[in-house]
């Protein structure tokens, strides 16, 4: 038969690998029972998907900021603890740690986070305590492109800014 997009330019590709499957000649290739099929359309059930609320979303991502908060500060001990010197603190810049790139890479902890629970699980630890998760629209599956996307857009802003103030000092 001709590919189901061929027909019809708007159905999702994941979508027509599953129908190309479930009629393939060969037993061998097809799905051997029903909950199989079952379960690579569910991403594809329609239905309404409902936004979680402004006030669960803000919770959650606060909860998620002070986890990777604990991150950061667990590198920056460990860091200490094995007397890296990038992660001192700069006596002459006091908040400041020696080294930019150190600082960098602490600052990207955050957006590393975010961008790959998300895009890998679909769900942040609060996001998921919540029952909220970040999916496309469409196949209701997490993306991680997305997501890196998503983490450079909020969290690039914030890092350029903080190797532009560490290069003026």
């Amino acid at each position: 038969p001709p590919s189901l997009r061929s027909l019809r330019a708007d159905v999702p590709a994941d979508l027509e690998k599953v129908v190309a499957r479930a009629m393939e000649r060969d037993p061998e290739r097809r799905f051997q029972d029903h909950a199989s099929l079952r379960a690579a359309l569910e991403p594809f059930i329609s239905g309404e998907v409902l936004p979680a609320g402004r006030m669960m979303r803000v919770i959650a991502v606060a909860i998620d900021q002070a986890l990777a908060s604990v991150l950061v500060t667990g590198f920056m001990f460990l860091g200490a603890s094995q007397g890296w010197s990038s992660v001192q603190i700069d006596p002459a810049r006091p908040g400041r740690l020696k080294s930019l790139a150190a600082t960098l890479i602490l600052g990207a902890v955050p957006a590393l986070y975010f961008a790959l629970l998300e895009g890998l699980a679909g769900a942040t630890p609060a996001r998921w305590v919540f029952g909220q998760r970040v999916v496309d629209a469409r196949t209701r599956q997490p993306s991680l492109r997305r997501c890196m996307i998503r983490a450079c857009v909020f969290f690039g802003p914030g890092l350029l800014s903080l190797a532009w103030l560490n290069r003026l000092a």
